[in-house]
């Protein structure tokens, strides 16, 4: 599962989080969205865990500014203490960009403090070899658009199969991202991927 923000608006509905996220990142205020969110996922788990459910873990997305500053790790930590959960159950999921040598150390960081990395977006525009021959993460999740664009064409239906294959034969773990149609689900099955997200 993975924890998404919506803004519920009085008067115009639910507001996607494309048109009011950049507001937040440009007026320095997504850390704040952020640590809510978190917040609110090792709430709910806390609650399944009392009420004896056995949860799935819930990815949270950690923006890329909060890894050019250390701190958000204690925060990510007090919570963990805080509520009492494994972090088994907290799973970190961060969007596949231009990296920089602060943004690499805090990856370090969440690695070294035991939490599952999940790479977001992948083949959105940004990924290439290099990134999956060096990277910490532990999950990669085939960005929607990616999958959506390529799976029409028997072309593209190979590419899809062979990042699949490519990706677990480096022992990486694979989400295919925005599944919403039938054909969708069983074209993944046969490629052998085994988590879908829609």
């Amino acid at each position: 599962a993975e924890a998404l923000v919506r803004w519920m608006h009085p008067q115009k509905g639910m507001i996607a989080p494309n048109d009011f996220i950049p507001i937040y990142e440009r007026n320095g205020i997504i850390g704040k969205l952020d640590q809510y969110m978190w917040r609110q996922v090792c709430k709910l788990l806390r609650k399944w865990l009392d009420e004896g459910k056995n949860p799935n873990p819930i990815s949270v997305n950690v923006s890329r500014l909060h890894l050019k500053d250390n701190q958000f790790i204690d925060v990510l930590n007090h919570l963990i203490e805080k509520y009492q959960i494994s972090k088994n159950y907290l799973e970190i999921e961060l969007t596949e960009t231009a990296d920089s040598t602060q943004i690499s150390e805090g990856i370090s960081l969440l690695k070294d403090s035991g939490y599952t990395l999940l790479m977001d977006d992948f083949g959105s525009g940004y990924s290439s070899l290099n990134t999956l021959k060096d990277t910490q993460f532990d999950v990669i999740k085939i960005d929607r658009g990616f999958l959506q664009d390529f799976i029409g064409s028997d072309r593209g239906q190979k590419i899809v199969e062979h990042t699949i294959q490519m990706t677990k034969s480096i022992g990486l773990d694979l989400v295919a991202e925005g599944v919403e149609t039938e054909q969708q689900k069983e074209f993944l099955k046969e490629s052998h991927c085994d988590i879908i997200q829609g």
